[in-house]
């Protein structure tokens, strides 16, 4: 079985993290916790590490955190019960290291921020959001796998949903003028013979098409999904989730999601225990009695046990 990416991961010092230590991470690993205990940061953190940095605009724009004057501060993601504005993401065999310039007062304005990496390589990364993946995500993504083999094992694994399902092809989508303004996903079904918009079959069945193909495209590389239930019935959650630990270990992807549903944990347990090659890890991150917040690992066999004892996992 190939090697993990990471294989541990230490965080200091960025957002409500003053550090947070994971000495040991799976191929497939949970994340969850209360409200306010960084699940999200910690996709963030992951999400800079495999970049380098260079998503750091992008993160602070979407948590609207960009100022009103167009300019950057990175030392906003330091953790505000730190004295210093420094943070650090990685682990013995990958750092990304951000340190404010010796002027405090000099804001991190366009470019790279004054950081001392190591040279590594995670391979490739997707963050899905709690939203799903964009439409030209989405565009990129298919574009990637298209007329190929893995564009059939989409289509297959897609039936796990819609089991009167033929295909999946991306259409253009035009504007009032005619003009081709993206490719939107439609789907043919079994005695149907217009085919229909992807979005028309409800959140599950774009869901699980995101994350098929943000697996595909993540070989060899990490893959982030934020509140991985969403759209998802429970019903099918323990079979989305053996898709997910076999593409996972098919593909050498290791996939970081967090979730608040017991009944996704619940899925997610019992898939890596009918898995016999499986590497799940589920993080727990809760606040200590001195409100620090710190991870707890639990592996598929003792979860299994939490869980039948009615223990609080989430």
């Amino acid at each position: 079985m190939a090697e993990l990416l990471l294989d541990s991961l230490e965080i200091k010092g960025y957002r409500c993290f003053e550090h947070l230590t994971i000495e040991k991470l799976g191929r497939v690993n949970l994340i969850v916790g209360k409200n306010n205990v960084g699940k999200t940061a910690l996709l963030e953190a992951l999400w800079i590490l495999i970049n380098k940095g260079k998503v750091i605009h992008d993160i602070l724009k979407s948590r609207d955190e960009d100022q009103n004057d167009g300019v950057i501060r990175v030392s906003q993601l330091a953790n505000r019960s730190s004295e210093v504005s420094d943070f650090l993401i990685g682990n013995q065999d990958s750092i990304y290291y951000y340190q404010r310039t010796p002027n405090k007062n000099l804001p991190f304005r366009d470019g790279e921020p004054n950081s001392d990496s190591s040279e590594y390589s995670l391979g490739k990364g997707i963050l899905i959001e709690t939203n799903g993946m964009t439409v030209s995500s989405i565009k990129e993504c298919w574009e990637n796998i298209e007329l190929t083999t893995v564009e059939d094992n989409v289509n297959d694994s897609m039936k796990l949903i819609l089991p009167s399902l033929i295909r999946i092809r991306l259409r253009d989508f035009k504007n009032g003028n005619g003009s081709i303004i993206t490719k939107i996903p439609f789907v043919q079904i079994k005695d149907f013979d217009k085919p229909l918009p992807l979005r028309s079959f409800g959140d599950g069945l774009n869901r699980l098409f995101g994350i098929l193909l943000a697996l595909v495209n993540c070989k060899g590389g990490i893959l982030l999904i934020d509140e991985i239930e969403n759209g998802f019935h429970y019903s099918i959650l323990h079979d989305v989730w053996k898709l997910i630990f076999k593409t996972a270990k098919d593909l050498n992807v290791q996939v970081f999601a967090t979730t608040h549903s017991k009944d996704c944990i619940e899925a997610f347990t019992q898939a890596a225990i009918d898995d016999d090659e499986s590497e799940g890890m589920l993080i727990r991150l809760e606040r200590n009695k001195d409100d620090k917040i710190i991870a707890k690992t639990i592996e598929e066999e003792r979860l299994a046990d939490a869980i039948n004892y009615g223990a609080e996992v989430r």
